[in-house]
């Protein structure tokens, strides 16, 4: 894992200094080596680590900060092929390099390197951009074809690893993270109007970004770029969640999916350096480590609290697990902790577990681990958040009942008072309804006020492109794929890169393989949902656990933020952060210290005061620089 940088000047020679200076912004992500490419028309050159680097008529310069993870000793980059004409930086794991190596020796390409980056430029010559159908892994890279004069941009099928990109007038630019674009293009201003998006979806939607001209390569996709004008030839989507329902025995389907964990775990292991494993004590990290623990010697990282957040109980419950092979970190943030989890989100999101995702990140480089397994995505594909998913399943049940006035009949409160008023309050909030709209939220916080009905639904867009193909009830799959692409995409899984990359931590995930992805888009909703949701998953861990670990209420990787701020020393400090120059453009600043006393008196405001407090570190360390 590792950090990217790209530039095309079409109009003027790249100054190397620039070229160092936003590479190096990146080098949390990849602190053992770096390596820099400088090409025209002609030549290409490459410099790796202290090798000085003299200012030529160069027009492309790739950058790259290493995390030494496979092929230790040889795998630097930028790398080539044989004769220099295909060149690749590369941020991720390739999980099936040593397979594809084995064909493209074969086809007689010749190999310099043992890294899994080296069969991504052989791979491009055999297959062209075909070869994302070839790779299993999770990724975003970059090919330089100097025979094309092109430049392609990958990123994974599930949008794992981030890509981000900036065009305009003969300047393009790539990179991991925002911050290297802004640290060669210091000029870039915000976009007002983006900003504002945040606090009404809780992100900035794909694929705009915070910045005017700045932009997110989205998940499945690919760009090429004219390397001699530095402007976009294309785009093309090369795979998108497909559900393709296929109802076959309870037995069959449990079976396929612990068959498929296993082997996707197995494959996940591959690594020069130590893997161990995030284990929250819910079902899904608990799965992992359980073949982890059959595989032999592994190390298992527990972040617990004193308080009730905590599921070190549960965890303790787990036959086999030995005190020596867990390692227990103690959530208690400071302000230094809030400070240093947020000083690198350069691009608006809104998560309040970034920060004991950092913080235990943090732990696992501290004992020498890069390379971390964790368990989200089980969630998203056996519909295991039982307050949207579930309460959309009971109002499509009654819905094909022909009960059209059900929130109305009083034979419905009376069979079913227990599903009734969690049904009327999450149906039009969290399910069928829009979700990620939430208009009382922005006006609460933000200096520009929304009516409801002049607010338009991000994820109509988004079901423009759902296909579900076999399935009872599509509709149910369709609040699945939303789920997918507006939460898992653009909020989960940028938050646990942010977090863990700051402390140079590889985070692999299993359950958003492809093949166990492309395995739950077969399964019906009907029995995902059994139970309350995540029901195939629920028996396996039953038939290892038992059935009250299996079945116990869903605890989500959270804490109490309200109590947070309740603490004088980071109350204080929102309080100033309150106070920077231009902040009243965008913050509600009256509503927000109402909020903050109300806090105190009533602690129930702490996830909005958590945004603001999200948006004002955004501001003082990456947006208020670039008004």
């Amino acid at each position: 894992m590792c950090g990217i940088f790209g530039v095309i000047s079409a109009q003027y020679p790249i100054k190397i200094h620039d070229l160092v200076r936003a590479s190096f912004s990146l080098k949390h992500r990849g602190p053992d080596e770096y390596g820099f490419l400088l090409g025209n028309a002609g030549e290409s050159k490459v410099f790796y680590n202290n090798q000085s680097m003299p200012q030529g008529d160069y027009q492309i310069g790739l950058g790259h900060q290493r995390l030494s993870i496979i092929d230790l000793d040889s795998g630097r980059q930028p790398l080539s092929n044989e004769d220099g004409t295909i060149w690749c930086v590369f941020n991720g794991e390739i999980y099936n390099y040593r397979q594809l190596r084995q064909f493209l020796t074969s086809k007689g390409h010749v190999f310099k390197t043992h890294s899994d980056t080296e069969v991504l430029c052989h791979g491009y010559e055999e297959w062209g951009t075909q070869i994302v159908d070839q790779i299993e892994g999770i990724f975003a890279f970059c090919i330089y074809d100097s025979r094309k004069k092109e430049v392609i941009l990958f990123r994974d099928p599930i949008g794992v690893k981030p890509l981000y990109y900036y065009v305009k007038e003969g300047l393009f630019c790539f990179a991991s993270e925002i911050k290297a674009i802004l640290a060669y293009a210091p000029y870039i201003k915000i976009s007002d109007e983006n900003i504002f998006e945040f606090f009404l979806f809780d992100q900035i939607p794909c694929p705009k970004t915070p910045f005017k001209d700045i932009y997110k390569l989205d998940a499945g996709e690919f760009c090429v770029v004219d390397s001699d004008k530095g402007s976009v030839k294309g785009k093309n989507k090369y795979w998108d969640y497909r559900f393709h329902i296929q109802p076959r025995s309870e037995e069959t389907m449990i079976a396929e999916v612990q068959e498929t964990l296993k082997r996707v775990v197995e494959k996940q292991l591959v690594s020069d350096v130590p893997v161990g494993v995030f284990l929250s004590g819910g079902i899904d990290s608990t799965l992992i480590t359980k073949i982890l623990m059959e595989k032999g010697n592994f190390t298992a990282f527990h972040l617990y609290s004193e308080d009730g957040f905590s599921e070190y109980g549960w965890v303790r419950k787990i036959r086999n697990l030995s005190e020596q092979n867990l390692v227990k970190v103690l959530f208690n943030p400071t302000l230094q902790d809030c400070m240093d989890a947020l000083k690198n989100v350069d691009d608006l999101l809104y998560d309040p577990s970034i920060l004991p995702t950092y913080i235990i990140s943090k732990a696992a480089a501290q004992k020498g681990f890069k390379v971390i397994l964790s368990g989200d995505g089980g969630d998203e594909n056996f519909a295991g958040y039982d307050t949207p998913f579930y309460s959309a399943f009971l109002f499509s049940k009654y819905q094909k009942m022909g009960i059209d006035q059900w929130g109305k009949s009083p034979v419905f409160r009376m069979l079913q008072p227990r599903y009734f008023e969690m049904v009327r309050k999450y149906i039009r909030q969290q399910s069928i309804l829009p979700k990620y709209i939430d208009v009382k939220m922005n006006n609460t916080l933000s200096s520009k006020k929304y009516a409801p009905e002049s607010v338009i639904d991000f994820r109509k867009y988004l079901l423009d492109h759902f296909v579900c193909e076999g399935a009872r009830n599509p509709e149910l799959n369709g609040l699945l794929y939303v789920w997918y692409k507006a939460m898992l995409e653009s909020v989960i899984l940028k938050k646990v890169d942010l977090a863990s990359m700051a402390n140079s931590v590889e985070v692999r995930v299993p359950f958003l393989d492809r093949e166990m992805v492309h395995l739950a888009l077969s399964i019906p909703f009907e029995f995902k949902i059994r139970r309350k949701g995540k029901y195939p998953l629920k028996v396996i861990a039953e038939r290892s656990f038992g059935g009250r670990f299996a079945y116990r209420p869903k605890r989500g990787f959270t804490f109490d933020v309200s109590a947070m701020f309740l603490k004088d020393d980071i109350n204080s400090y929102l309080r100033n952060n309150l106070k920077m120059n231009g902040l009243e453009h965008f913050l509600d600043r009256h509503n927000i210290h109402e909020l903050m006393e109300t806090n105190r008196r009533d602690p129930v405001q702490g996830k909005k005061l958590w945004r603001v407090l999200m948006f004002t570190e955004w501001y003082k360390n990456w947006g208020g620089k670039h008004v």
